[in-house]
């Protein structure tokens, strides 16, 4: 609660000069959203990833064992 009343803070104060960008599960996320009533109208925008496939998950985990070897 602390980090978020901190962050609603520095919004106010800065509303031209801060770019806040939260990043999480959607269910997770929408709790956060709820637990407070400002912070949904300062979060306007949404952007949803598609979660990777398995077949995905493995190309991209072996692309960063190549990078290490």
């Amino acid at each position: 609660q602390q980090a978020l009343d901190e962050i609603m803070i520095a919004m106010e104060n800065h509303p031209d000069d801060l770019v806040v960008i939260m990043a999480g599960y959607k269910d997770e996320m929408r709790s956060l959203m709820k637990s407070n009533p400002g912070l949904s109208s300062r979060f306007t925008d949404e952007i949803e990833f598609a979660d990777y496939s398995t077949e995905e998950l493995v190309s991209i985990s072996g692309r960063c064992v190549r990078r290490r070897t």
